[in-house]
């Protein structure tokens, strides 16, 4: 590997030769990567969740496809007493109507608008016959409370069996367009793993993958604002009623949220936590601020192909930031704790002593971060999408980190020269020193 500690020295003298523009040069790519970065995706569809030859996606597109939409959600109220109650009954009624005027929905089911088949047919002016409602006059409440509680079609799907919990089903107006882009695709995935595409069909997938992706930009926001309004009527509930919410769209939504959240708390965790093991290491906030500033620098350029090779973010991969800050962090302090031994242990000069460190400390890096490297490939053969993906994104913020901690770091160390404790004065010197002793 004489080599490679020969190539990593060099490099180091070429970019502390003139620092100037290998700051710019920084500078510049930073700025490129901020508007990737911030076009990063998170998608919780099942698409981005299977491959797209699993069979259970296409036994779910098969489903979707002969039973209808799934783009409903379901609202479970917990009332004290039975929903069958007259005043239970024209609360369900009044919040079947509250949910109906929400703009996006297109149709709610509760128990005040099913049919009760159970019940004496109705008969109307024009002799047209229907079936009763629960709200219809002259219902025998009797016949209602066993016909939801035997009735298949009720039966813990509408109404709890001690029928203190009731369900409304609400439904959400869908996209026709977004079944036909959806059996084109299908169409050319299943012809891929068959046969090579042509070059025009290759264009046609892309831009049917573009157009679905940004329906589903749209349909993210709807669903938003109408789950928002869900729960701002489930808010006026009273305090001995309880509320509960599932369903895809909110599924989906909430997943984001997560996500989004995980990369804030974990990576702010992360650098908080690093900072505090750093300033206790070195003793010195420069040292702190610089393997942070590189750490960080490795973070927004990973970001920033991430958003440009258009991986979707999901819950796997969310915690990325975390992970990067940590491994780009452990690099930099094998380059400054070499750097320091080298420092006290030469009477060469300044930059002599970082190349040098350099040069010494290239070959044990580069082990680590193929070993690691390898470790994370190994998930791109897995079946899971989101590992296949989190495994692309971790080998590629890993040889960022590498890159970044033989080239910028060592150009901050050049330019800030920070000042560094000698070794044999740390207070872990004589702790090390005794474990060491102990061990032979």
């Amino acid at each position: 590997m004489k080599a490679w500690e020969s190539l990593a020295s060099h490099v180091v003298h070429v970019i502390t030769r003139d620092p100037f523009w290998t700051l710019i040069a920084t500078a510049v790519l930073m700025l490129m990567m901020i508007w990737p970065a911030a076009q990063l995706s998170i998608d919780a569809s099942p698409d981005s969740l299977l491959l797209e030859n699993d069979p259970d996606l296409k036994l779910y597109r098969a489903i979707h496809y002969e039973y209808g939409t799934d783009v409903y959600v379901i609202v479970a109220i917990r009332f004290s007493e039975s929903v069958l109650n007259q005043n239970h009954t024209k609360q369900i009624e009044n919040l079947t109507e509250k949910f109906k005027d929400i703009k996006d929905v297109s149709g709610v089911t509760s128990i005040t608008n099913v049919p009760l088949i159970y019940q004496a047919l109705e008969e109307d002016d024009e002799e047209l016959i229907s079936f009763p409602t629960l709200l219809s006059k002259n219902v025998d409440l009797d016949l209602a409370k066993e016909e939801f509680l035997t009735n298949p079609l009720y039966e813990r799907n509408l109404i709890s069996n001690n029928l203190k919990i009731a369900a409304f089903k609400i439904d959400f107006h869908e996209n026709p367009v977004f079944q036909t882009l959806f059996d084109k695709r299908y169409l050319l995935t299943e012809k891929r793993a068959v046969e090579a595409l042509t070059f025009n069909e290759r264009l046609e997938l892309t831009k049917i993958n573009n157009e679905i992706e940004e329906l589903r930009n749209i349909d993210s926001e709807r669903f938003k604002a109408s789950l928002e309004k869900i729960r701002n009527i489930l808010s006026t509930l009273d305090e001995t009623e309880q509320s509960f919410l599932s369903g895809t769209p909110l599924i989906a939504n909430d997943i984001k949220h997560y996500v989004l959240q995980d990369i804030k708390v974990f990576g702010l965790a992360a650098i908080v936590c690093m900072a505090i093991i750093l300033l206790i290491i070195f003793h010195n906030v420069i040292w702190v601020l610089i393997t942070l500033f590189c750490a960080f620098v490795n973070v927004l350029i990973i970001s920033g192909l991430i958003g440009l090779f258009d991986f979707k973010l999901t819950v796997v991969s969310s915690n990325y930031v975390a992970i990067l800050l940590i491994f780009s962090l452990a690099i930099a302090i094998h380059v400054v704790v070499r750097y320091q031994e080298e420092l006290f242990q030469a009477d060469s000069d300044f930059k002599e002593n970082l190349c040098i460190a350099i040069e010494h400390i290239s070959t044990p890096c580069l082990y680590m971060v193929l070993t690691s490297t390898i470790a994370f490939l190994s998930l791109i053969i897995s079946d899971i999408k989101p590992v296949i993906v989190f495994g692309y994104i971790m080998v590629i913020g890993l040889c960022g980190a590498y890159i970044v901690s033989f080239t910028i770091l060592p150009l901050l160390i050049e330019l800030f020269k920070p000042r560094s404790k000698p070794i044999h004065k740390h207070y872990s010197h004589n702790v090390l020193k005794n474990f060491l002793s102990f061990v032979l």
